[in-house]
C-alpha cells in the first residue's frame, strides 16, 4: 500500500501519470521498480566469491540486464510521449497547462544556451534514479512508522492532535506546515533512527586516516552499520525504546541532516 503511494507521488511529479492497474504505463514502471528492489536484495555470490562473476550461477545478471532493458525502453517512451505532446502544444497555439520533471529536463535538453546540458540518458537516468531512490526508502519509513504508532497509541493520539491543531481536518498536510509540526518531525527522525531505510551504507575513503585505532588506506571501500550506531547505548537514553521526545529535548543537537548524526 506504501509503495503504490509513493510510486503514485512520484509518477505525479515526474510525468503526471498515476501509477494505478497493470494495463497502463506507470502501472509497468511501479512493477518493474519492485522488481528492482528484490534485486538489491538479493544475496550476490560474485561479490564474494569472484570467480562467479563470470558463471552468473544465480542468474542474477540475466534479470538485471532484463529489467534495465525494460525500464530504458519505458522512459524512453515516457518522453517522447512529452515531446509530442509539446510539439502538438507548440503547433496548436496552447500553453502547457503545467509541467512536469520530464518537461523540465526536456527544457535543459533544448536549451542551447544553459550552463548543464542534459543529454538524453541522463534524462532517462535520473527518472529511473527519482523512481528507485525515492520509492523504497521513503515507503519502509512510513510502513515503520504506522507499525510503532499501533505498538505505541499514545504516540499515535500525541501525532494526530498536532496534525488536527494546526491542519485541521478538512485538508491534506502540506510542505509548508511542516515547520509547525515539531512533534511530527521527531516522529520520523525517531523512526529512521530505530528503523532505517538502509541499515548498512557503502562510502569510499578520499585519504587515508586512522579511526578507532585502524589503519584505513585512502579509496578503501568502508561498510558504515547505521543501524549498530542508531541502537548505540553509549549515545542514545534507552535506545531500543521509540522515543519521539528525544528529539524535541535536543532538537538543536540531534538531527538526521548536516553533519551531527
Amino acid at each position: 500500500m506504501t509503495m503504490k503511494l509513493t510510486n503514485n507521488v512520484i509518477s505525479r511529479m515526474t510525468m503526471s501519470k498515476r501509477c494505478a492497474g497493470r494495463n497502463n504505463e506507470a502501472g509497468e514502471i511501479t512493477e518493474v521498480i519492485q522488481q528492482v528492489g528484490e534485486l538489491f536484495a538479493t544475496l550476490y555470490l560474485a561479490d564474494y566469491i569472484g570467480f562467479f562473476k563470470h558463471l552468473d550461477v544465480q542468474g542474477i545478471t540475466k534479470k538485471v540486464k532484463v529489467v534495465r532493458y525494460r525500464l530504458e525502453s519505458m522512459m524512453e517512451e515516457v518522453i517522447k510521449e512529452h515531446e509530442e505532446a509539446r510539439l502538438k502544444n507548440k503547433m496548436d497555439n496552447q500553453r502547457n497547462k503545467g509541467k512536469d520533471l520530464v518537461d523540465l529536463m526536456i527544457d535543459l535538453m533544448e536549451a542551447e544556451d544553459s550552463e548543464m546540458r542534459f543529454s538524453r540518458q541522463s534524462a532517462r537516468a535520473f527518472v529511473l534514479e527519482m523512481f528507485t531512490a525515492g520509492t523504497n526508502s521513503s515507503a519502509s519509513v512510513m510502513e515503520w512508522t504506522l507499525a510503532e504508532f499501533i505498538e505505541n497509541p499514545s504516540i499515535f493520539q500525541k501525532a494526530r492532535k498536532e496534525i488536527d491543531s494546526v491542519v485541521g481536518k478538512n485538508r491534506l498536510v502540506r510542505q509548508s506546515d511542516i515547520p509547525n509540526l515539531p512533534y511530527l518531525q521527531a516522529v520520523v527522525k525517531e523512526t529512521m533512527r530505530l528503523h532505517p531505510p538502509a541499515p548498512f551504507f557503502p562510502r569510499e575513503s578520499t585519504r587515508g586516516c586512522k579511526i578507532g585505532g585502524y589503519d584505513v588506506p585512502a579509496n578503501a571501500t568502508l561498510i558504515v552499520n547505521e543501524w549498530a550506531i542508531s541502537r548505540d547505548g553509549n549515545y542514545w537514553d534507552n535506545p531500543l525504546e521509540y522515543n519521539p521526545e528525544r528529539f524535541i529535548a535536543k532538537k538543536n543537537i540531534l538531527d538526521v541532516r548536516g553533519q551531527h548524526y
